[in-house]
């Protein structure tokens, strides 16, 4: 059954000539909002809720938050941002 859908992705993928981008960028490049708060926003809220520390899934959220207001741009300099920089993730 897997082996069925990793084909169709594939045949999908080669016959858009590997122009495929995820939904978010493609919302963020037409201006629309993105579905954030549906993903990584829910793991926030749930986090909070049970007191866990999530500062990946917080920053990316708020970092979008901000480009969706126009706060800030989808350029790759946004890697040196200090909210990406700054950021220390305890790995277990």
């Amino acid at each position: 059954m897997c082996e069925f859908f990793l084909r169709k992705i594939f045949t999908r993928f080669i016959a858009q000539n590997g122009d495929l981008s995820s939904s978010i960028l493609r919302s963020l490049e037409n201006k629309k909002r993105t579905e954030i708060d549906s993903m990584s926003g829910r793991i926030v809220t749930m986090a909070k809720e049970k007191g866990i520390d999530v500062p990946f899934n917080e920053t990316i959220t708020n970092f979008l938050h901000d480009v969706e207001s126009g706060n800030e741009s989808i350029f790759m300099e946004n890697l040196q941002n200090p909210c990406f920089t700054n950021l220390k993730i305890k790995w277990r």
